[in-house]
């Protein structure tokens, strides 16, 4: 199966965030992303996507999760020269 993804689920994981009531959205993003490890399914997404996450996140917190998007260590470098 394929998945595009909701900015929000990221934002939920990378900042792991948690409701005023004690839920975490951040435990459930990650084990519906531990689930498309495990069955090898595919996440799409889109250079939009990067740009909002890049914004919402701040540099300092994309830049440490970027490596999750760019598979191809070569991508990685050029991303990093910007």
């Amino acid at each position: 199966m394929n998945y595009y993804v909701d900015t929000c689920i990221y934002i939920n994981f990378f900042k792991k965030e948690v409701a005023e009531n004690g839920f975490s959205y951040w435990d459930i993003a990650k084990k519906f992303f531990d689930k498309i490890n495990k069955d090898g399914d595919l996440i799409y997404y889109s250079g939009y996507l990067l740009k909002e996450l890049s914004f919402i996140l701040g540099d300092e917190l994309f830049i440490k999760f970027i490596p999750l998007f760019l598979h191809d260590k070569a991508k990685l470098e050029k991303f990093r020269k910007y």
